[in-house]
């Protein structure tokens, strides 16, 4: 047992349940939902419209649901909540080096996107408010689901080789729910390691991580149309290219090199 954990620490085996049960939970979440449209007696494309339509919300239940049993499973239980996980002794602010960094990835994007405003109908505050909402929580899940982990074990261990697993782990199971999407962009998994990468590379601040989808994931998924479920169905500008695959790449290439330059720079001094 000692040499499976040591190749095999349990931190990336609780990582792959949770995400294989909130997969699971999807399933029956779907399956119920398709079963209420055939009883409306809604022919098979209406049901997929409407569960492409509603398909962040319907991933944010699922992942709920998993949390919740899932933090009912592996707290620690000198951490009497969620919130406790999250924030006890951590800033509730981002440090101005993440802000600056956040701000530069999506003035990076913009530039090279030149997004261009459309009368789009489809787009709507309320839409928005569900999109933004959907997109946050989820993402804020996964960070959760990792603090849960780490303190249950009270180890923290190397980050890169835990940014690479999350993103490939995370990315899978986005396929796995939505199998409806064709030719999904390599920038999804490109910006699931950026993402990643503040969360660990800053301490596992979520404040930082909150910055990061705010300021970067939130206008190029929800404003400016590169949403890896809904594309541009649902948002105000449009852009002339069509993939941001070697945009994302590009960053995370410059990002994860640049720690590593400061990395290398303090190990020196």
């Amino acid at each position: 047992m000692d040499k499976i954990n040591r190749y095999f620490p349990h931190f990336y085996l609780k990582f792959s349940i949770f995400y294989l049960f909130a997969w699971l939970i999807h399933i029956v979440v779907i399956s119920g939902v398709a079963f209420f449209h055939f009883r409306l007696d809604h022919r098979l494309i209406v049901i997929e419209n409407w569960i492409l339509d509603y398909a962040w919300p319907l991933n944010l239940l699922s992942k709920s649901v998993a949390l919740f049993c899932f933090f009912k499973y592996f707290y620690d239980s000198k951490h009497k909540s969620i919130g406790d996980i999250l924030f006890s002794g951590k800033r509730m602010l981002p440090s101005f080096h993440a802000l600056a960094l956040a701000v530069m990835n999506i003035v990076f994007f913009v530039f090279f996107i030149k997004p261009v405003l459309v009368d789009n109908v489809l787009f709507g505050i309320d839409r928005l408010t569900v999109h933004t909402t959907s997109i946050v929580i989820t993402m804020l899940i996964d960070f959760i689901v990792i603090l849960i982990i780490e303190k249950s074990e009270e180890s923290s261990g190397e980050a890169i080789p835990k940014i690479l697993y999350c993103s490939v782990i995370v990315f899978v199971y986005f396929l796995a729910c939505f199998p409806m999407i064709k030719n999904i962009s390599y920038s999804t998994v490109f910006l699931l390691v950026l993402n990643f990468s503040y969360f660990f590379l800053f301490k596992r601040s979520i404040a930082v991580s909150l910055t990061f989808i705010g300021v970067v994931l939130l206008p190029l998924y929800c404003i400016i149309g590169f949403d890896p479920v809904w594309g541009s169905k649902f948002s105000l500008f449009k852009s002339s290219i069509y993939s941001i695959d070697l945009h994302s790449f590009s960053l995370v290439t410059v990002f994860l090199g640049y720690f590593y330059f400061l990395y290398r720079k303090r190990s020196s001094i």
